[in-house]
């Protein structure tokens, strides 16, 4: 069986040393990939979990950094608010080179 985790890219887990921490458990216990939630614009009437959100591609980034063989993906990526040309550029720079 193929396992993914959700990671906390938001709200009171969503700093760099709890995700990277995170990350790095769900490899050392087998999972396959961890995945980030992307949001660009939030209510302001709902701001419990998502009151600060970290970016997703930047996150992934981070992560890429700190983990070895653990695949890395976003839930939900709003291209309709970024460029995406720019959004294939930062895939491209994440993706491990063969």
């Amino acid at each position: 069986m193929i396992i993914g985790l959700n990671l906390p890219n938001y709200g009171r887990l969503g700093y760099g040393d709890a995700i990277i921490a995170i990350a790095q458990t769900a490899e050392a216990l087998g999972y396959e990939s961890v995945w980030t939630n992307d949001h660009v614009l939030l209510p302001t009437s709902r701001p419990e979990p998502f009151e600060k959100v970290l970016e997703s591609l930047t996150t992934l980034s981070y992560l890429a950094a700190s983990t070895d063989h653990i695949r890395l993906g976003t839930e939900i990526l709003v291209l309709p608010q970024r460029d995406p040309l720019l959004v294939a550029k930062q895939a491209a720079t994440m993706a491990p080179v063969t």
